[in-house]
């Protein structure tokens, strides 16, 4: 690929070059991610997901493809209250009870979830018992100067409490160290997998989720519980308010109204 030399790229170029790879070999759209963390490797990018040359690169190669950018729908919360009951025998009940709970209630990315270590999470207290749970991100697609973010989980009296499926999680796995993955044996596949039962247990076409419902859910479960759009995005760590408000699913376009108009009224304060 004389094109793909190191300097300064010619995005339609390369947008070519991928698609013409997709045609002869009948790729999938999601395997370009694999080549395109290898084109960023040679341009020498610090990080491919945050450079606006990335955002070219893409739309380049779904104009090529005649493909729109697919949208994926959130996991629902009560699914996994059912899920809880639906898949009580299985030998990882704990594990993906512990990954589910976790990545909806903190709005977590896939490679979020994956990249969490026993270490990064410290429970709080305000009286004599837990009441919420601090996750510690050492690194996130947002967070481009590497600082690190925390988030906060809560502590509930259900069968979908996070903070209790990390504990039962931690004391079946039992782990030498702080710094152990706290999913070690997970793989991006398998989360797929995870949520792609969880949503098929309830009747759903299976090709609308992915990994990221997760954090598409927990978007908008903040939403329905009565959250603003401010503290949303906070916890959401966006950048821009319009992103968060395109993660956002609610069952009625009255109630996403209500959340847009909440959002103008407290510009003008």
């Amino acid at each position: 690929m004389e094109e793909l030399e190191r300097g300064p790229p010619r995005w339609d170029l390369v947008s070519n070059y991928l698609a013409e790879r997709v045609r002869r070999r009948r790729l999938k759209f999601g395997t370009l991610l694999v080549i395109v963390s290898a084109i960023s490797y040679q341009f020498e990018w610090p990080s491919w997901t945050t450079v606006s040359e990335m955002t070219k690169l893409m739309q380049g190669l779904r104009r090529h493809l005649a493909r729109k950018k697919e949208v994926k729908k959130p996991l629902r919360l009560r699914w996994i209250w059912n899920w809880n009951e639906l898949a009580k025998d299985i030998q990882t009940h704990t594990r993906d009870m512990a990954l589910l709970t976790t990545g909806i209630w903190g709005a977590l990315r896939c490679d979020e979830l994956l990249r969490l270590r026993w270490k990064d999470i410290k429970l709080r207290k305000r009286s004599k018992h837990v009441d919420y749970a601090i996750i510690k991100l050492r690194r996130s697609k947002t967070d481009i100067d590497r600082g690190g973010s925390n988030i906060s989980i809560p502590r509930l009296r259900s069968p979908i409490c996070p903070i209790r499926w990390l504990r039962r999680l931690r004391r079946e796995t039992k782990p030498k160290s702080k710094r152990e993955f706290i999913f070690r044996s997970m793989k991006r596949f398998r989360i797929a997998r995870l949520v792609k039962a969880v949503a098929g247990a309830h009747n759903r076409n299976v090709h609308h989720y992915s990994t990221h419902s997760l954090r598409r859910g927990g978007i908008t479960l903040r939403a329905e519980l009565g959250f603003s759009l401010p503290e949303i995005q906070q916890h959401a760590r966006h950048k821009n308010p319009s992103t968060t408000m395109a993660y956002i699913h609610l069952p009625s376009d009255h109630a996403l109204a209500r959340l847009q108009r909440a959002n103008r009224m407290a510009k003008h304060k």
